[in-house]
């Protein structure tokens, strides 16, 4: 069974994705109106859910840590090393 931790990363890696293949596209077709909403929508999607995952859980990325509190960065296993994780 998945817990919340391992399922949030899981979908902030989905978005993380759509937003990867959605920019590839709009590199080509930069003009595309339709493509540029929906990469703003999972930007959005991404943001949120980076919010979630890191107030919940801790941050995503070095340059996210919250340094008033020192270097938090080592102190928890890598969002990546999900078997950690569990």
């Amino acid at each position: 069974m998945m817990g919340e931790k391992e399922l949030l990363f899981k979908k902030l890696q989905a978005a993380s994705f759509a937003l990867d293949d959605i920019k590839l596209f709009l590199d080509s077709h930069p003009n595309d109106r339709g493509a540029l909403e929906c990469f703003c929508k999972y930007q959005k999607i991404y943001m949120e859910l980076r919010d979630e995952y890191e107030s919940k859980c801790g941050a995503l990325m070095a340059n996210r840590v919250d340094t008033n509190k020192g270097w938090t960065w080592i102190e928890n296993p890598w969002p990546w090393e999900l078997e950690a994780n569990r």
